[in-house]
């Protein structure tokens, strides 16, 4: 059993929407902001004009000026339309701060996330039992293979050994050899120096994740069997793809990726086969996911980042904060290894964190990572 295309394209497409609901809610967060602090101004400047109702009173029957004490009729009329003025920014304020149509469109945008988001969890859930399905066929096809050769090799052995008189006594010494690795690997600490281990990387992991500003899920912990990362809280067990959003996973990885560098720059691991450097595409595909042709809001020019910068604040500050962490990592593991991004943010976003350089810039036409040159 297979996973189809179906079961995969449905989980993008709700992961998209996940994404699409999310920053709905934000935007709608920033207008209700921007709405209290329009009425706090409006009643700032309220506190500090003059009482309308005196200066009216003030007035009199024969429109004497309480300024310079000339005669005239027009004070009334002002003073009528600054009123009626003054009446209607009341109004719009309180408008503003009693109108509960943007709580109504946050609640039902958060309702939508939560149905979007347990249809998302429960595809995965799909998709992770097919998966165990697929992996056991494999595996138990696997040990069918392994045991035939096992078979087939003592079929030779003991077709080799026929009539041979000792063979129950090399036996015996093949079995006490198997005894005594046993006993070594027993008392040898590798259970012990695995856990000292484990422990180590998910405190790193932990560490990154906060000042990632993660959702956090529970204790985290490395899986080895899973290759992923495990949360447990309350004798339950939850891995990373059934938790959180398309900004977490990100943020959960290069943590991990972190975490392992970090740990691997040791002085006592310092002749470790890892490869000294980490190589990461495009971490800011979850705030600005590219269109199918390639475009991506990344690369626009000079006005309009200045543009987005405005729209997408909240966004272009997540951007920066990746790079801030990668650097951070780096930092913490002595500059031992070497960190290749490929990314749409140029230096506008990025370009005040140390140690972070451009190597090249590919936005003009005609140029890419792949020169043209070799495309023939």
């Amino acid at each position: 059993m297979t996973i189809s295309k179906e079961t995969q394209a449905l989980e993008e497409t709700l992961q998209a929407k996940a994404d699409t609901l999310r920053r709905e809610i934000r935007n709608y967060e920033r207008m209700a902001q921007r709405a209290i602090d329009f009425t706090d101004a409006v009643q700032l400047e309220q506190r500090s004009v003059v009482n309308l109702d005196w200066l009216k009173g003030c007035l009199g029957s024969e429109n004497e000026c309480i300024v310079c004490g000339s005669h005239t009729n027009q004070l009334n009329a002002v003073v009528s339309r600054l009123e009626a003025e003054v009446a209607r920014v009341n109004g719009l304020s309180q408008a503003l701060f009693e109108n509960p149509i943007v709580d109504k469109e946050i609640e039902a945008a958060k309702n939508r996330l939560f149905e979007v988001q347990s249809q998302l969890h429960a595809t995965r859930m799909d998709r992770l039992k097919l998966q165990q399905i697929e992996s056991a066929t494999k595996d138990s096809l696997s040990q069918v293979y392994v045991l035939i050769g096992r078979i087939q090799a003592l079929l030779i052995t003991f077709a080799a050994m026929n009539n041979v008189d000792d063979m129950g006594s090399r036996i015996e010494e093949i079995a006490a050899e198997l005894r005594k690795l046993d006993a070594y690997f027993r008392n040898s600490g590798k259970a012990v120096r695995e856990a000292m281990v484990d422990k180590e990387l998910s405190g790193l992991i932990e560490e990154y994740a906060e000042n990632f500003k993660l959702e956090r899920r529970g204790i985290i912990s490395l899986d080895k069997n899973e290759l992923t990362l495990s949360f447990r809280r309350d004798d339950k067990k939850e891995y990373l793809w059934e938790v959180g959003s398309g900004a977490n996973w990100m943020g959960y990885h290069i943590a991990t990726f972190l975490a392992l560098h970090q740990f691997l720059s040791k002085d006592e691991l310092s002749h470790s086969p890892v490869f000294s450097f980490i190589v990461i595409d495009q971490p800011s595909q979850v705030y600005f996911p590219s269109a199918a042709s390639g475009a991506n809001q990344l690369d626009a020019d000079a006005e309009g980042l200045k543009k987005l910068r405005v729209e997408r604040d909240v966004d272009v500050r997540a951007t920066k904060r990746i790079f801030e962490m990668l650097e951070a990592g780096l930092r913490a593991a002595s500059y031992r290894y070497q960190i290749i991004v490929l990314e749409h943010a140029d230096n506008s976003i990025w370009g005040e964190i140390p140690n972070t350089v451009e190597v090249e810039n590919w936005k003009a036409d005609g140029q890419g990572l792949i020169p043209s040159s070799w495309q023939r």
